[in-house]
């Protein structure tokens, strides 16, 4: 069927990696031995429709389309055969070359026809005369734009924490440390070392200063609710509208993740019940509940996402990889400690997430630092 055709056309281009098979049923392939490259009768042009769309429109001479109904032959689906042909070889291959010149649109699942039916298309094709078509996709979003003002001096509500001697005293011996005087000794908390810190600083100031800093340091410590508020003040500020196609591949990756594990468990003893049940967990049904369920989450996730990178690059934020090889050393070793399983630490996607943690963190506290606090009861 001609909707099929234009299905597969342009998967290899831009259809992203599936967890799950593919809904529908068998296709006709072409016939056998036809070339599979780039074809020069081809222009393509690219145009942003917004920041989640982008629309192209591809130009086929007159040659190309005739020399397409050539390879395939002149059997009774001819017609169709060459327009198929086109489809997966010729359009695609020219949108590769296009994205690659152009450099700042990445296509994101499987390309639709804009302003016709597949059936239309198919109607008004003729070999040997010059073929114009419009599709559209989905395209990665672009990083949000963003100032200080959209992430710094940020309002949190945290619980109050009580501040005592034994933490104030060593937070202000820190303090002391570096500011050293000519004789060596230590300075005292008085308006001179608060005008070391900071011109026009107080005493009185500073040591509200510490208090503060240490109020936070120890809700950091005690809690992820912080971290928590601090996202949520993020994503009051930062919105970036997520594309259906990036939701749909993460539930994919995080569903297939799943049914690995569920597998693993039932490998040993499987009986009928364990086996059904399995079944059952790798339908297309079942995704799609597990994607109705999990959609939310997944956007919420997603938008935080862009939103700290949208910051981490605002800022100049980048992973330290002596700092990553520590805290990935100290998370082995605590593992190993209670005896729990370690994952392969040469594994990409691995380290990919506990790096994507690692920057989470880096920002969050960041923005933690220059957030305005309201202590509450």
């Amino acid at each position: 069927a001609p909707q099929v055709l234009l299905q597969i056309a342009v998967a290899a281009a831009l259809a992203l990696p599936s967890a799950l098979p593919a809904r529908g049923g068998a296709v006709r392939r072409l016939p056998s031995g036809l070339r599979l490259s780039a074809s020069d009768g081809v222009t393509v042009q690219i145009e942003r429709v917004d920041s989640s769309q982008a629309r192209m429109h591809f130009s086929l001479s007159a040659d190309t389309t005739s020399a397409a109904l050539e390879e395939v032959g002149r059997g009774e689906q001819a017609i169709t055969d060459a327009l198929s042909l086109l489809l997966q070889r010729d359009v695609p291959s020219s949108l590769l070359e296009a994205l690659y010149q152009d450099g700042t649109v990445r296509l994101l699942g499987q390309a639709r026809l804009s302003g016709e039916s597949p059936e239309e298309l198919l109607a008004r094709f003729k070999p040997g005369a010059p073929l114009t078509l419009c599709m559209e996709a989905d395209t990665w979003p672009n990083l949000p734009a963003v100032s200080r003002k959209d992430y710094y001096g940020l309002t949190l509500r945290l619980p109050r924490r009580e501040v005592d001697a034994y933490h104030r005293k060593e937070a202000l011996l820190e303090l002391r440390k570096r500011y050293v005087q000519d004789d060596g000794t230590l300075p005292e908390l008085d308006d001179a070392l608060a005008e070391q810190v900071s011109a026009g600083l107080t005493a009185d100031e500073l040591s509200e200063l510490i208090e503060e800093r240490i109020k936070r340091e120890a809700a950091i410590a005690e809690s992820g609710a912080v971290f928590e508020a601090m996202e949520e003040a993020l994503l009051s500020q930062i919105h970036t509208p997520i594309p259906d196609a990036i939701i749909r591949e993460r539930a994919r990756s995080q569903y297939a993740e799943r049914c690995r594990a569920a597998e693993e468990s039932m490998a040993v003893g499987r009986d009928a019940f364990q086996r059904e049940k399995l079944r059952k967990m790798m339908s297309w049904e079942a995704f799609e509940q597990f994607l109705a369920e999990e959609r939310e989450q997944i956007s919420r996730s997603l938008s935080l996402s862009f939103a700290l990178e949208a910051v981490a690059a605002s800022e100049g934020l980048e992973i330290d990889p002596q700092a990553v090889q520590d805290n990935l050393m100290m998370y082995v070793n605590e593992r190993k400690r209670y005896g729990q399983p370690v994952r392969d630490m040469d594994d990409p996607a691995f380290r990919q997430a506990f790096e994507a943690e690692y920057m989470r963190e880096v920002v969050l506290r960041a923005c933690i630092d220059h957030a305005n606090v309201e202590w509450v009861a």
